[in-house]
Order: structure tokens, then sequence, then C-alpha cells
């Protein structure tokens, strides 16, 4: 799918027009373009960038082919961009994936491509479409709406992971279930999924908060540091969230241990407990006499009642010395 987006200096806003109609819009100074392409053939795809725009085989080969980390490239008359954009997701658990965009852009234009559909894309896309104003300071201004936009929504996923981690804390000590383990995994992978993406990005916001690229003109710096800000802030929120999700392994692990502790207490308690009445019904019950003697007095009733409080009395004490000892506590 390839759509197309111009705005005109006395305000005209046109949508969906033909592509071939792009080469007479970039030689027009003061309108700015957007094209975006995605869910498209490649070969379509590669006709546009390289028939329509002219852009380098290089970057071209770059944008269709490669995948990149975020990054930035100088082209003279254009710049190329690689992002990484994600979608927020209520449920991080479930998996956090992130998805490529590549960018060209000129003083007047800007190309987006992705393979699959991008939220974020798409909402600068109808933004800008119900507000043409995007369009007035240039082709910069929309790159930063669609950087400011990649900010947001990495700041709320990394929001939802915060929420995430501080319930499966609550949950660890009121019913560690092992499923649990696999969450946490499953989250620690989601957060360093994250700070590959989040790292490099930083690093490209600060060369265009740094003016490194007149293309984009002076204008558009204090716009930049302001996305570079909050790549900042995300760098440090992923870097807590990552021990977070470390210390939460380790709180499960302990509470683990801990109940196994519990549970090998009480089957020693129990075990403990067994042991003299164990040695009593062992020692009556085996045969040492022989049937010649007359051993009554084994089989009175004195001596039924004589065993049988030595075998409730046995225990009790026992449980008495272990309180004693602390060994229940």
């Amino acid at each position: 799918m390839i759509r197309t987006m111009s705005w005109e200096p006395g305000g005209t806003l046109q949508t969906g027009f033909d592509v071939s109609e792009c080469r007479k819009k970039i030689k027009r100074p003061r309108e700015v373009l957007w094209v975006d392409i995605h869910d498209a053939e490649y070969e379509e795809s590669a006709a546009v960038l390289r028939d329509v725009f002219a852009f380098h085989p290089l970057a071209i080969d770059d944008a269709l082919v490669e995948t990149h980390v975020p990054k930035i490239d100088d082209w003279d008359d254009y710049l190329y961009l690689v992002i990484q954009t994600i979608q927020p997701d209520d449920r991080p658990e479930d998996g956090i994936d992130t998805q490529e965009v590549d960018l060209f852009v000129g003083k007047n234009f800007i190309v987006s491509y992705h393979l699959t559909q991008s939220h974020t894309i798409d909402s600068v896309w109808e933004r800008a479409r119900k507000n043409p104003r995007y369009f007035q300071e240039g082709a910069a201004h929309i790159l930063y709406q669609l950087l400011d936009e990649t900010a947001s929504d990495f700041i709320r996923s990394t929001d939802n992971l915060d929420i995430r981690l501080n319930e499966l804390e609550d949950q660890l000590f009121d019913n560690p279930d092992p499923d649990l383990l696999e969450v946490i995994f499953s989250l620690k992978r989601g957060i360093l999924n994250l700070r590959q993406s989040i790292g490099p990005q930083r690093e490209v916001l600060n060369k265009l908060a740094r003016g490194d690229y007149p293309l984009l003109g002076k204008g558009s710096i204090l716009y930049f540091r302001d996305v570079y800000d909050h790549f900042l802030r995300l760098f440090d929120i992923i870097e807590n969230l990552r021990d977070l999700t470390s210390n939460t392994l380790e709180i499960f692990l302990s509470v683990v241990n801990n109940r196994m502790n519990g549970i090998m207490k009480t089957l020693t308690v129990i075990t403990t407990l067994f042991m003299p009445i164990s040695f009593l019904a062992g020692f009556f019950g085996m045969n040492f006499f022989k049937p010649e003697f007359s051993l009554s007095a084994w089989t009175s009733q004195p001596t039924f009642y004589i065993v049988l409080i030595a075998t409730i009395l046995f225990p009790i004490g026992l449980l008495f010395y272990f309180f004693r000892k602390g060994w229940m506590r």
C-alpha cells in the first residue's frame, strides 16, 4: 500500500494522488510531501524510491533488504534514518516486539517505509490529515512528530511494564506460582529488547539535537532536543526496570526456597515425632522369645496401658523440646 499526502502554502491539503505526481511536487520548494509505503511488493516499493525520488541504490537496499539498528546517514540532499517503533500493549508478558521504520527526509519531503502497518505512522498520519499545520514547518516537523510519537509509545510500554512488575511482586508473596517464572523471564526478554532499541535511537536523537544536519534547519533543533530528553529518560527507566526484574526474580527464588524449607521442616518434625513410636512398635513386634516361656505379663492389660501412654507421651515430649529449642519458629 502506498499513500500520499501533500500541503501547499495556501493551506490546501491533498491526499490520495498518484505517486507519479510526486516528481513535480518535490520540485516545488514550498510544498511539503509525505509518502508512506507499507505492505507493498518489493518491486513496487523499489520503483518509487528509485524512479520517483532517485535515492541512492545503497540507501534503497538498506531500506528494502537489510535490517538495521537505529541509525542516521547523510546523503547531502536527504537523510536516511532507521528508527524502531512499538505498539503499546497492556499485557507486556505476551511479548514486546519492535518494528523497523525507514525514513527518507529531504527539505520538502519525507518518505516512510515499513513492512507492515505501524501504529506510530498511522497516528501521526491521521493527525496531519486533520490538522495541516503539521506541514507548515516543513518535513523536519513531520520527522519530529514521528520521533515524538515513537517516544510516547515507548513511555507507555515502560509504564505498563512497571505496573506489571509491581503486580508480580504482590503476587509472589501471596501465591508464588511456578508459572510466574515464565512470566518474569518473558518480561526480562522484553526489557532487553527495549534496551537494544532505545540505546541506539538515543544516539540518533543526540545527533539531531546537536544540529549536525543543516538540511533540517536550525528551528528544528529545539524540537529534537525535547525528544532526546525523552529517550534519555527512557534509557534510565529501562535500566531501573531491568534491575527491578532481577530483584523480582530473586524474590521469587527466595520465596520458593523459604516455602520449600517450611515444607521440609514440617516433614522432618512428623518423621521425628514418629521415630520413638516406630521404635516401640518394632521392638515389641519382634519375636525374641521362645513360646515355651511364660510371658503373659507382656500381654497383660497394665503393659498395654504403659506402652500406650509412652507412645502418646514421647511425641508430646519431643514437641515440647522442639519449642524450647526454638526449632518450630
